[in-house]
């Protein structure tokens, strides 16, 4: 017998091949081509301090004042704009640097250094409760709240110009913990509400 036909229409070609997942090949291309406005802010060595600091009173949502609680999405370019008109050195008085000591999905532990005098303060951006950081835990419940999983989570980081938030061994850990959680919480709701009937 001779080589099998292709079944179709003439001149038209063949299904393409699946060659495995290359959604992290495309994540990557996201996070590499930034946009012009990203590129030309980062190219900056300075924030510029009127973006910094002027806040547009036309977006939906904007509350005034209040306590400082709670998760923000902060640029550390701002963040350092505003600890060199404030803060320094405890010691010799010298303006500090903000230096990212270490991260863990989107926990960080930030540092502010001084030069002259080589004092380190550190503190941890998250709460840690069982070895788990809590920025990270509640970002996977919000990607499971809105029904999206770990691939449009690096997604939304790639656009956002955060860092890569977490590897997917790590996300199945967070999942399987919130679904065990889950299945308590309906569980318990359930056994409530036959004992009421």
């Amino acid at each position: 017998m001779g080589k099998k036909q292709y079944k179709g229409r003439p001149g038209r070609p063949r299904k393409r091949r699946f060659y495995g997942k290359k959604a992290d090949e495309v994540v990557e291309q996201v996070r590499d081509s930034q946009p012009e406005s990203i590129i030309s802010a980062e190219e900056d060595s300075d924030c510029n301090t009127s973006s910094c600091e002027e806040a547009s009173s036309s977006e939906s949502g904007e509350e005034d004042g209040g306590d400082a609680s709670g998760y923000r999405l902060v640029d550390l370019t701002c963040l350092q704009s505003l600890l060199d008109k404030s803060v320094g050195c405890k010691i010799c008085q010298r303006p500090v640097i903000l230096r990212e000591q270490k991260r863990d999905g989107l926990a960080s532990t930030l540092s502010l250094v001084c030069d002259s005098c080589d004092k380190v303060t550190s503190q941890a951006m998250s709460e840690k409760y069982n070895r788990v950081w809590e920025v990270n835990r509640r970002f996977v419940f919000g990607m499971r709240w809105i029904g999206r999983g770990h691939q449009a989570m690096l997604k939304l980081c790639a656009a956002l110009n955060m860092p890569r938030a977490m590897s997917f061994p790590a996300y199945n850990g967070h999942n399987e913990d919130l679904s065990r959680c889950a299945k308590i919480v309906a569980g318990n709701s359930m056994n409530a509400a036959a004992a009421e009937v």
